[in-house]
């Protein structure tokens, strides 16, 4: 199963699988990531049949509840607005809506039921080195206008896959360059690039020689430019809310800060020349430009139909996008959740990104080696609920299915560090999120010698190396032959 989810990593981040068909007719839509989860619920009920998989009890996280919550709230929707999306010819869409966002939740429990903690800094480094990947070839799709993501799929696939032509416009009517990496729009590949982010700050923290420092501030560089060459006003927005959260946790960001900036931003001229002076043009405007008045303007033509259907919505999945005549492009994922599954939807899905963050700072301030990982992995949380007020983020399957798989680190180590809590390895109260988890315990206090019993008389001073049980508690303490413990 491990490699099964790396795969589906190297997918989510190196291939435009929202814009490939397989030419077989399947009962789900033939898209690479409906193929792999499937494959990978196969595979993990084979796991259950076999008794591969330990059936240890436990009781879920509020995270995982939030995520049950929130698909029932959908599927209540459209039960409860069938007859009218069956009369509006809306189920179609409607159902691959819901399957889409199935997807999402089965990737969720996926990783919640079957990473373990020893994989869970391999998966932080995975991450970390494809969102590396994508910048580089967003970057020279930014120069050139040729999407390698696209190209290299198309010609791969080509025997038993359709993949659509590439978005990419460096020419665009709107005069914003159309820089898509591997996704369909410039904003989803912001999302997925900036959830990664914080997997590289954090480590340059903890990095010791100069080299190291070096090489996460490249890293970082890197991504930021692939972000800022979509020129997108969320290439500043997002990260500037993860950065946020890191420094909440981590005070010493803000002493690296004037150091890093002075960095990164040779950095980002070179990878991406012009990237901030037209991101600085966009933020002076932003107030001004032709896509905010378009929303605004959006904003109060949908209002009936919100409070219309103000409670349960009009049905998870009924916002077709497609149908421009009967529906409108919010660029927001608030309001589009409101529209569908009306104030109770919006709260259950607002609750998903609060939750993700309650657990892990449960995480965070105990310390140790769960809180690092888990630390990026919130500020990629952060970012995701930053991105769904500037654009529909549910729209494009890339950012919903990375805010689920660093949600779901967040659970996992809040399940490991409860099954340490129980078997009493918890790490201290008050631990700080720097701590590396892979270092060992160097502790300055001397180790106390094993206490020896007096002389013997007539016979030789007799030690006890062997713990002794105790009587009616069922654990082995020290103690001499009486059964009494010994004193430190």
């Amino acid at each position: 199963m491990p490699w099964l989810i790396a795969a589906f990593l190297v997918m989510l981040f190196l291939v435009p699988f929202d814009g490939i068909t397989f030419k077989v007719h399947l009962p789900m839509d033939a898209k690479p990531d409906r193929v792999l989860i499937a494959l990978m619920i196969m595979v993990l009920a084979v796991q259950k049949l076999i008794g591969a998989m330990p059936r240890a009890r436990r009781r879920r996280t509020a995270l995982e509840r939030a995520f049950l919550v929130y698909t029932a709230v959908a599927l209540v929707s459209i039960v409860l607005n069938i007859d009218r999306i069956y009369a509006l010819n809306e189920l179609g869409f409607a159902e691959k809506t819901l399957s889409q966002f199935l997807g999402y939740v089965a990737l969720f429990f996926i990783v919640v039921t079957t990473v373990r903690m020893e994989e869970f800094s391999a998966y932080g480094r995975l991450i970390l080195g494809l969102a590396c990947l994508t910048a580089v070839g967003t970057l020279y799709e930014a120069h050139s206008g040729i999407n390698l993501f696209y190209t290299i799929s198309a010609k791969l696939l080509a025997p038993i896959a359709n993949v659509i032509p590439a978005p990419t416009n460096l020419h665009d009517p709107s005069g914003r360059p159309q820089v898509v990496g591997p996704t369909a729009h410039g904003l989803a590949v912001t999302s997925m690039l900036t959830m990664a982010l914080p997997f590289a700050v954090l480590p340059l923290l903890g990095s010791r020689r100069a080299a190291e420092r070096l090489r996460y501030v490249l890293v970082i560089g890197l991504i930021l430019a692939a972000e800022l060459a979509t020129a997108r006003k969320t290439a500043f927005v997002a990260p500037a809310a993860a950065f946020a959260l890191l420094v909440v946790y981590d005070r010493r960001l803000l002493r690296w800060s004037p150091v890093m900036l002075a960095a990164l931003i040779p950095v980002v001229h070179f990878a991406a020349p012009g990237a901030i002076g037209t991101l600085t043009g966009i933020l002076g405007s932003a107030q001004n430009s032709a896509s905010t008045q378009a929303r605004l303007r959006d904003y109060a033509a949908v209002s009936p139909d919100l409070w219309s259907n103000l409670i349960i919505g009009r049905g998870y999945g009924t916002l077709n996008p497609d149908n421009y005549r009967w529906y409108r492009i919010l660029d927001n994922e608030y309001l589009d959740q409101l529209f569908q599954v009306g104030v109770v939807g919006l709260i259950a899905y607002v609750s998903i990104v609060v939750t993700a963050l309650t657990t892990a700072h449960r995480v965070i301030v105990r310390g140790g080696r769960f809180a690092p990982l888990t630390l990026a992995a919130a500020a990629g949380c952060v970012a995701f609920g930053v991105v769904s007020a500037t654009f529909d983020a549910a729209g494009f399957p890339q950012a919903p299915y990375t805010f689920g798989f660093v949600a779901a680190l967040i659970a996992v180590a809040a399940v490991h560090q409860r099954q340490d809590d129980r078997l009493g390895r918890a790490s201290p109260p008050g631990g700080s999120p720097r701590t590396d988890s892979t270092a060992p315990s160097r502790s300055r206090t001397p180790a106390r010698r094993a206490p020896v019993d007096p002389p013997v008389p007539g016979g030789s001073r007799t030690a006890h190396p062997m713990p002794l049980r105790s009587e009616g508690t069922g654990r082995s303490e020290p103690g001499g032959a009486d059964g009494r413990r010994t004193p430190p």
